[in-house]
């Protein structure tokens, strides 16, 4: 599936050329003149990364990077300018910023840029899905130990552990996968806490979710009696036992 970018300038030929270029290099383009109509875009669209001139209407004082966090959360964002200052750069490396490039733009550094910032935004989308995920199963499990400490009949009691079984096994599986996506990032940035660079929610709560499911498979097993989620559990202490990456 193409990555989809949303260029913004006020530069009526910058941004088409800029844009035409993008799309023979296998982009996917909307192009918009100022602020006001990027965030617009940004609302009722999904892009990957988002590249703005800095003195465009609208972002004189990078007011619509500003506004990008309520809007698009975790969008790479690449500024450009022909007027580069000390006080833009900055700013800008204040703000969630991925690149600031000068004009004219050199496209393969451009192109690069783009490149790396797609990569980043698909991560940032993975871990938003895999804390979706946990945070979920999570609440599944507080459900789940409930009807586990109350009085159930045998056949409902096997309804209740197939559940548990299924609960605890996607948790494991989600934190895994959650985990393969760090290690990844970290190996490609080695010197920036991935989490940090990829500005997610950091992993010490998701982690926290997990203790607690081995903790109620823990305090119910006397009431259901399985291997299978005892396996599970076990798997489940495997994970939270590996160091974290970087470690």
């Amino acid at each position: 599936m193409k990555a989809r970018l949303l260029v913004a300038d006020d530069d009526e030929r910058f941004r088409q050329s800029t844009a035409d270029l993008l799309e023979q290099a296998g982009y996917d383009c909307a192009c918009v003149a100022d602020a006001a109509d990027a965030l617009d875009q940004l609302r009722t669209g999904d892009f990957d990364v988002l590249i703005a001139d800095i003195k465009m209407p609208g972002n004189a004082e990078l007011e619509l990077v500003g506004s990008i966090r309520d809007v698009a959360e975790g969008l790479p964002i690449i500024l450009v300018t022909g007027f580069p200052s000390i006080d833009s750069a900055i700013k800008s490396v204040e703000m969630p910023v991925f690149a600031y490039l000068t004009k004219p733009v050199d496209f393969p550094q451009l192109r690069a840029h783009v490149e790396a910032a797609v990569d980043r935004r698909r991560t940032f989308r993975a871990i938003q899905n895999s804390r979706a995920s946990i945070e979920t199963w999570h609440a599944e499990l507080v459900n789940a130990e409930r009807l586990m400490s109350e009085e159930v009949t045998d056949a409902s009691g096997v309804t209740t552990g197939k559940f548990m079984e299924l609960t605890y096994r996607n948790i494991a599986g989600a934190l895994l996968d959650l985990k393969r996506l760090v290690e990844s990032v970290s190996d490609k940035e080695t010197t920036i806490d991935a989490c940090h660079l990829l500005g997610c929610p950091r992993i010490d709560t998701l982690t926290q979710a997990i203790r607690e499911a081995v903790q109620a498979l823990e305090r119910t097993k006397g009431t259901f009696k399985s291997k299978e989620i005892a396996r599970v559990r076990r798997e489940l202490e495997n994970v939270l036992d590996q160091p974290e990456a970087g470690d």
